[in-house]
C-alpha cells in the first residue's frame, strides 16, 4: 500500500504519518483476516492522507489470497522449520506424533494450515479447538489436576476438597490417596536461553534453551574478576539468542557488594542460576577455595532492580575512588538505607535516599571545579556522536536511504568527524550543539537515544524508568525484526512511556559513570 501511495501520488516520506501509519496498520490486519475465509480483501482509506490543497487522497488497494500467499511463503517456510527443529530437539519422528494442534491467530492462515497438514498429515490436525483460546483451556484442565481429591470408587470419581476424609457422595475413605506420595511432577521447559551479561558487553549463556524447571541442580559457570581488589559484582541477566546482551531482552540486575578484600585479578568466581516452577531466578556466586558463597532472588516489579542499580553504582563509584571524604561515607549510609528499603518492599523510603545521593553528587561535582562541558569540546562532541550513531543505525535499515534526517545526521557526523581530527575548536563546539537536535531528526532514534539517557537519571523515579526501558527494548526488537506493523503497534507505548519519564524528571541529562562496572570476564 505505501509503495503504491507513494508511487502513484508522488508523496515521500508516507511513514513519518503517524495517523496514516496507524490506519493502514488496522486495515491491514483486517484484510489479513478477511483473506482466512474470502478470496480476495479491500484496503480502503478515505479521509486520512490530504493533498497539498487540503483534499483528501482516497487510497484503495486490493490483494488477492494467491498474493497474500506468495507474500508470506517466508514465514511459510520458516514455520516448518522450527517444527523440524522442536522435533529434532525432542528427540521425536513425525510419525510418533498422534494429534496436532494449532494455536494462535495466524494458525487460521490456511496457508499454515496447509504445510502444517502437508507435513504431519491432514487426519493429525486438530481444527475442533478455537486457536485464540485452547492454551486457556488446557491451562485450566491441567490445573483441575492439582484441586480437590478424586474419589477411588470407579462408580463414584466425586471431586471432593482437599481436607474432606471420606467421600461425599459415596463416603469412601479418602485417607489413603491423601498420604499417597505424587506421582507426577510437572516440569516446563525454557523457550529461550538465559545468561548474564560480562565485561565487553557479551551475553553469556547458562541456561539452554530447552533446559527442564524446576532446574534439577545448578548450571555453574566460571568467570573471573577483572581488576584487583574487586569488591563489587553487579550481573545483568538477559535472555535471548543475541551474542551481544543488549540486543537481549533485560530482566534485570544483581548485586554482590561484600567480596572479600585483596583479591587478586582474574580471580575465578563461579556464578549459578536457578529456575523454580513459577519462573523465578536465583543468582548465586562463590568464590572457589573459600566460605564466600552468596545467593539472591531477582526480583520482577521494576522499582527494586532500580533502586538497587543507583545505589551499587554509587557504591561502586566510591571503591574506585570517584568520590572520597565524607562524601564516601554519607553515601555509605544512603546505600544501607536503600537496602534495608528493598528489603522491606518500602518504596519511598528508597526513592528519598536515592534523591538524597544524587544531589551529594551533584554538590561533589560542583566543588571539585570540573571543566565545563562547553570547554572540554572534544569529549563531549564524541559522546554525541557516539550515542548518536548507536541510534541512528539501529534505526537506518527500516528507514528510506533519501531520508532527510538520515541525510542531514550522515552530514553532521562527517563534518564532526572532521572537526576533531583537524582541532577545530569554533566548529566542534556547533556542531556539539546540534548533535541531540540532529539526532532527534532521525525518525525514531532520537526517541531511542532520549530514551536510554534518561532511563539512568538516578532522580527518575525506579517504576517509570523500568517501564521505559521494558518498551524501548520491545521496540528495538521489533526494529531488529524489520516487522512494521509490530513496529507501529509498540511505538505509541514506548513514546507514551518516554513522555511520562521527561514529565517526571523536570531535570537535566543524566551524568553515566565512566569507570569499571562491576561485571564479570570470562
Amino acid at each position: 500500500v505505501i509503495h503504491q501511495v507513494e508511487t502513484e501520488e508522488g508523496i515521500d516520506n508516507l511513514t513519518d504519518n503517524k495517523e496514516f501509519m496507524h490506519v493502514l496498520a488496522k486495515k491491514a490486519r483486517e484484510a489479513k483476516e478477511i483473506l482466512s475465509s474470502q478470496d480476495s480483501a479491500e484496503i480502503i482509506i478515505t479521509d486520512v492522507l490530504k493533498d497539498e490543497m487540503g483534499l483528501p487522497i482516497p487510497v484503495e488497494f486490493e490483494i488477492s489470497r494467491s498474493e497474500f500467499e506468495r507474500a508470506i511463503q517466508p514465514y511459510a517456510d520458516k514455520t516448518l522449520e522450527l517444527v523440524k527443529k522442536a522435533l529434532e530437539q525432542a528427540g521425536l519422528d513425525k510419525d510418533e506424533i498422534d494429534e496436532v494442534l494449532l494455536v494462535g491467530g495466524s494458525s487460521t492462515i490456511p496457508k499454515f494450515q496447509q504445510v502444517i497438514e502437508n507435513f504431519f498429515g491432514k487426519e493429525k490436525v486438530q481444527r475442533n479447538l478455537d486457536p485464540m483460546t485452547c492454551v486457556a483451556q488446557g491451562a485450566a484442565i491441567l490445573a483441575k489436576t492439582f484441586a480437590g481429591i478424586t474419589c477411588p470408587v470407579e462408580s463414584c470419581q466425586h471431586e471432593n476438597p482437599d481436607d474432606a476424609d471420606r467421600c461425599e457422595k459415596c463416603g469412601a475413605d479418602l485417607g489413603p490417596i491423601k498420604e499417597a506420595p505424587k506421582e507426577v511432577e510437572t516440569h516446563g521447559r525454557t523457550a529461550k536461553p538465559y545468561g548474564i551479561e560480562i565485561v565487553g558487553g557479551d551475553f553469556a549463556e547458562i541456561i539452554p534453551k530447552n533446559s527442564l524447571y524446576p532446574t534439577d541442580g545448578t548450571y555453574l559457570e566460571e568467570f573471573h574478576t577483572v581488576v584487583p581488589d574487586q569488591r563489587i559484582i553487579k550481573i545483568p541477566v538477559y535472555e535471548g539468542f543475541a551474542k551481544k546482551a543488549a540486543d537481549n531482552a533485560f530482566m534485570g540486575n544483581i548485586w554482590f557488594s561484600d567480596l572479600p578484600p585483596g583479591l587478586p585479578e582474574n580471580t575465578p568466581i563461579e556464578v549459578s542460576m536457578d529456575l523454580d516452577s513459577d519462573m523465578v531466578f536465583t543468582i548465586g556466586c562463590r568464590i572457589r577455595g573459600t566460605d564466600w558463597v552468596r545467593k539472591v532472588t531477582l526480583q520482577h516489579d521494576g522499582w527494586e532492580n532500580q533502586a538497587m542499580d543507583n545505589a551499587m553504582s554509587a557504591h561502586l563509584e566510591i571503591q574506585q575512588g570517584g568520590i572520597t571524604g565524607q562524601d564516601a561515607e554519607t553515601i555509605k549510609e544512603h546505600v544501607e538505607k536503600i537496602k534495608e528499603a528493598v528489603e522491606k518492599g518500602n518504596r519511598e523510603t528508597a526513592k528519598k535516599h536515592m534523591e538524597e545521593i544524587r544531589k551529594i553528587k551533584d554538590n561533589s561535582e560542583k566543588e571539585a571545579g570540573k571543566v565545563d562541558m562547553d570547554q572540554d569540546w572534544r569529549r563531549e562532541l564524541e559522546r554525541r556522536m557516539e550515542i548518536g550513531k548507536s541510534a541512528v543505525d539501529r534505526v537506518r535499515p527500516i528507514l528510506p536511504d533519501d531520508d532527510k534526517g538520515l541525510k542531514a545526521f550522515d552530514e553532521w557526523w562527517e563534518r564532526s568527524k572532521k572537526a576533531l581530527d583537524s582541532n577545530d575548536e569554533a566548529e566542534g563546539c556547533r556542531l556539539k550543539e546540534k548533535g541531540f537536535d540532529i539526532t532527534t531528526g532521525v525518525p525514531v532514534a532520537g526517541d531511542i537515544m532520549v530514551s536510554a539517557i534518561i532511563a539512568n537519571i538516578p532522580s527518575l523515579d525506579p517504576g517509570i524508568a523500568t517501564k521505559l526501558e521494558q518498551t524501548r527494548h520491545e521496540l528495538l526488537s521489533a526494529i531488529d525484526s524489520r516487522n512494521v506493523s509490530r513496529i507501529n503497534e509498540v511505538l505509541p507505548p514506548f513514546r507514551n512511556s518516554l513522555g511520562e519519564a521527561m514529565k517526571a524528571l523536570e531535570s537535566s541529562e543524566g551524568k553515566p559513570i565512566n569507570l569499571h562496572d562491576g561485571k564479570l570476564g570470562r
